[in-house]
């Protein structure tokens, strides 16, 4: 079940908060677990390939891309547990974060163009 989902401009600032210990120490087990590339490294867990900082500079490249008038907000951050709490592998989590952002239109199932 999604929370209430929180937008903003810092792409960077997300990721620090994600990757860091978080307000409550509540960041456990830190990692992506999906993405527009499936060979994206993780800055948690290949520091050596990927910074947060370089992570947060290709999330934003569609945006900083654009002609014209840019959004103001364009970062979209939201907390999911499925209903049961299971526990679920990786693939499990990026199946339900497939399943999140198709179900809030941001990207089709597939669409690997729609969103990062």
């Amino acid at each position: 079940m999604p929370k209430e989902a929180s937008g903003g401009p810092t792409t960077a600032d997300l990721l620090d908060c994600l990757f860091g210990p978080g307000e409550c120490d509540d960041h456990t087990a830190r990692h992506l677990v999906a993405g527009w590339d499936p060979d994206l490294p993780c800055p948690a867990r290949s520091p050596d390939r990927i910074t947060r900082g370089d992570l947060a500079l290709l999330l934003d490249a569609p945006v900083e891309a654009l002609r014209g008038v840019r959004p103001t907000e364009h970062v979209w951050h939201v907390s999911v547990r499925p209903p049961d709490d299971p526990t679920l592998s990786d693939a499990g989590w990026a199946e339900v974060a497939a399943g999140v952002v198709a179900a809030a239109g941001i990207a089709g199932h597939g669409d690997e163009h729609a969103c990062r």
